[in-house]
């Protein structure tokens, strides 16, 4: 069974854009303040308090990239790898910046373990942005394992952001369901049987009417001396309304005793 994510309400407080954080962290790595830099990203990383939808997956390249240089200029490879990989794994089509050539070997590195890992797949039940991509109801996306951003809008119209696990081999479903008053239930069994058998009951009573009407013509005729080569049509009119109406009137009575009785 996929594992289902309805979106809650939306994180109140709300934090700065990730690429401008990435910004102010760049330009802090370029006065030698790598581990404030540090501090920058590691108040934005959470991302489930960004109050804004992200347009694209290179907000997120951008903030996870540069806080991996931060990182390897500060001294701490292990954070560098950790979001080195958070940069691949949400933004896997996004190379490394050109200016951060410093970590290209490490990235490099880590960029190819994380997309060998096998993916998992993540399907919006409404409208999403999955890691800045826009998905709409019914879309699936492959996605390397790990955490990854899930973005709607609330009814109220305030964008909430939500961090959601996918494992590999795994399928999540994201977003708001229909509403109740949206979903039309299948007609049932029963009223499918009854509307049909009442409908077949009074098909059927009209052909015995005719039919009683088609006796009365008929007995006209015999009653004026018509020919018998002339009463032969009646008689077959009358017969084939009579016969038909019955046929048709307990077809239908069966298709009510069933609705009624055998079918919920």
């Amino acid at each position: 069974m996929p594992l289902l994510i309805l979106m809650g309400a939306a994180v109140a407080g709300g934090c700065p854009p990730p690429e401008v954080v990435a910004a102010e962290a760049r330009e802090l790595i370029l006065d030698a303040r790598p581990e404030v830099a540090l501090q920058q990203i590691r108040g934005a990383e959470d991302l489930s308090c960004l109050e804004v939808l992200l347009g694209s997956p290179e907000a997120l390249a951008a903030l996870f990239q540069i806080g991996g240089i931060a990182a390897i200029e500060a001294g701490d490879e292990a954070l560098a790898r950790r979001w080195f990989g958070d940069a691949a794994r949400l933004a896997w089509t996004v190379p490394l910046d050109a200016r951060l050539s410093q970590g290209g070997a490490l990235f490099a590195q880590v960029h190819e373990a994380t997309l060998s890992r096998p993916r998992g797949t993540v399907m919006a039940r409404s409208e999403v942005r999955l890691d800045g991509w826009s998905l709409s109801v019914g879309d699936s996306r492959a996605v390397p394992p790990g955490w990854h951003l899930v973005q709607s809008i609330t009814p109220e119209g305030a964008v909430e952001s939500l961090r959601v696990e996918v494992a590999s081999g795994a399928r999540v479903e994201v977003g708001r369901p229909a509403s109740s008053m949206d979903i039309v239930a299948p007609p049932s069994p029963r009223r499918g049987l009854g509307v049909a058998g009442a409908a077949l009951v009074v098909a059927g009573a009209t052909s015995l009417a005719l039919s009683a009407s088609a006796a009365h013509d008929l007995g006209v005729a015999k009653a004026q001396g018509a020919a018998v080569d002339a009463q032969r049509p009646l008689a077959a009119r009358t017969n084939a309304l009579l016969y038909g109406g019955v046929g048709v009137v307990g077809v239908g009575a069966t298709g009510l005793v069933v609705a009624l009785f055998f079918t919920k």
